[in-house]
């Protein structure tokens, strides 16, 4: 008895596989008919349902329409919300806001003078 290598049997099922697929592939080329007189880019079959792939997205689209409008909502409301209470806040300390705001520019201006 003649030892195989496991080479030869993987370049002959390579082989089979190959055959398999240009007979397949002769097969839908004879029952679809010759494709010299179709323009390139044409095939026999029909085309896709593009319809159900515009809802999906549009479905999708309207998601996240619906997202980003609540989140901006959501953004100006706490930006309202933060203009409301600086504002009570410098109204209730108009003192200790000033000296807040001028210690916060003498940093500001000794960290630039640095440079």
């Amino acid at each position: 008895m003649k030892p195989v290598s496991s080479r030869s049997n993987v370049s002959s099922t390579e082989e089979n596989i190959n055959q398999s697929q240009s007979r397949s592939q002769g097969s839908q080329n004879r029952s679809e008919g010759s494709d010299e007189h179709r323009p390139m880019g044409a095939s026999s079959t029909a085309s896709p349902d593009f319809g159900g792939i515009s809802k999906t997205l549009s479905g999708y689209a309207d998601q996240a329409k619906e997202i980003a409008t609540d989140a901006l909502s959501k953004a100006q409301g706490y930006g309202t919300d933060a203009l409301d209470e600086s504002s009570s806040f410098i109204r209730r300390y108009p003192g200790q806001t000033l000296a807040a705001g001028f210690g916060l520019g003498v940093l500001l201006g000794v960290a630039l003078a640095r440079r």
